[in-house]
């Protein structure tokens, strides 16, 4: 006897699972986009960016851009509900700051991210500000020495970098319905110090001596 199953899946449904694979995955989708936007403005752009005019230190550069992205993308395996602005944002500093080539356009993007996820969260508001700054003496390299307006972009957007990185939203559990109940782990949410040495029956150590 042959037995035959037929699976039928809603559009409902299927919208619901395409909406949880993108909150699982929003955090690197967003890396993606904010590298390859970055990327395609930079490399369309016709005024570059100031650079040191060495090659060595200029290789020295990407390879060190090459290294960071890596680390990003493989830290948001971890950090699969961290925020996807945020993460977009490093990924687009690192191509703007790192990657040779760029031209001014390369900061069009960071610099929106980064007034983005300033307005939605207060503690950003530094990478907001130094990104803008970095903007800026980007722009200004006929006005002082080239090298110097450089070393002002890249100092400016490194700092926007780690502070972006550094503020990423750790690990969390994303299923809920394996969080501890306190009703049934009521010492899960009583500090240690509340529990006094009366109240544990002897030979049984963590159970309370409830008084009926």
């Amino acid at each position: 006897m042959v037995y035959c199953s037929l699976s039928i899946q809603t559009p409902a449904s299927r919208l619901m699972v395409a909406r949880r694979l993108f909150v699982r995955h929003g955090a690197i989708l967003g890396a993606i986009g904010g590298l390859a936007g970055t990327a395609a403005l930079g490399l369309s752009g016709t005024t570059p960016l100031p650079g040191f005019g060495s090659i060595v230190l200029t290789g020295l550069m990407a390879i060190a851009g090459l290294g960071a992205l890596a680390w990003h993308f493989a830290r948001l395996t971890i950090l699969p509900l961290a925020d996807p602005a945020i993460a977009a944002l490093i990924a687009a500093l690192t191509v703007a700051t790192l990657a040779p080539g760029m031209g001014l356009n390369a900061l069009i993007l960071p610099a929106i991210l980064s007034l983005w996820v300033g307005w939605r969260h207060r503690e950003q508001r530094l990478v907001a500000l130094m990104v803008q700054c970095g903007a800026l003496s980007a722009m200004i390299p006929d006005m002082v020495n080239p090298e110097f307006a450089c070393s002002l972009t890249v100092t400016a957007l490194g700092i926007a970098w780690f502070f972006a990185a550094k503020s990423l939203s750790g690990a969390a559990n994303d299923n809920p319905s394996m969080e501890r109940n306190p009703s049934i782990y009521p010492l899960w949410v009583a500090p240690a110090c509340d529990i006094k040495a009366t109240d544990s029956i002897p030979g049984k150590w963590g159970v309370s001596n409830v008084q009926q």
